[in-house]
């Protein structure tokens, strides 16, 4: 788990950024209890997301970091200040092979490690729901679940396309797992 000191400020810059989108946008204006549970809700859960890929790549043997999308920035801001509709783009981990490329397992695997990881975040403000009370856990439960399903809709970029292109078969068995625990748990 490596962490370049241009990665580590991306990070920060996304997450500021994305939760004071999601603060306006569900809030209205900037509150403190708002950023906070934004930050503890969609913030852990897209830092977790990512930071997920990163870990997988890098375990087999890639070059990965994130990197922020400034455009993606500005646009989720504007949208959590009008309140009109709400987009988030904050950046993607970039993952480099070297000379020969990934195979279509290994990305998939390393798409996946996104969804997984918000499926077991998902459990844990379940599990959670006494120390968080029943209205940030269930939002953190629905936010994890929507971000697992979103992410693997197989549309380029989407987590979902690499896992579609490897394995439809297993991409339909997942996502449609998804849309019923989902359905379960919220």
């Amino acid at each position: 788990m490596r962490f370049s000191e241009t990665e580590v400020k991306h990070i920060g810059i996304a997450l500021f950024v994305i939760t004071l989108a999601l603060t306006l946008f569900f809030f209205g204006s900037f509150s403190v209890g708002g950023f906070i549970t934004m930050l503890l809700t969609f913030g852990v859960a897209f830092i977790a997301h990512e930071l997920a890929h990163k870990f997988v790549a890098q375990r087999y043997g890639y070059w990965a970091e994130f990197r922020y999308w400034e455009t993606g920035l500005i646009l989720g801001l504007l949208m959590g200040l009008t309140r009109a509709f709400l987009f988030l783009a904050p950046g993607a981990v970039y993952i480099s092979s070297g000379a020969y490329g990934i195979s279509r397992e290994k990305n998939a695997y390393i798409s996946l490690a996104g969804a997984a990881t918000n499926v077991a975040l998902a459990f844990v403000f379940l599990f959670l729901t006494p120390l968080f009370g029943q209205t940030i856990s269930s939002f953190a439960v629905r936010i994890n679940l929507l971000l697992a399903i979103f992410n693997l809709l197989p549309i380029p970029p989407l987590d979902g396309s690499k896992v579609f292109a490897w394995n439809k078969q297993k991409w339909a068995i997942i996502f449609v797992g998804l849309i019923v625990l989902r359905s379960i748990l919220t």
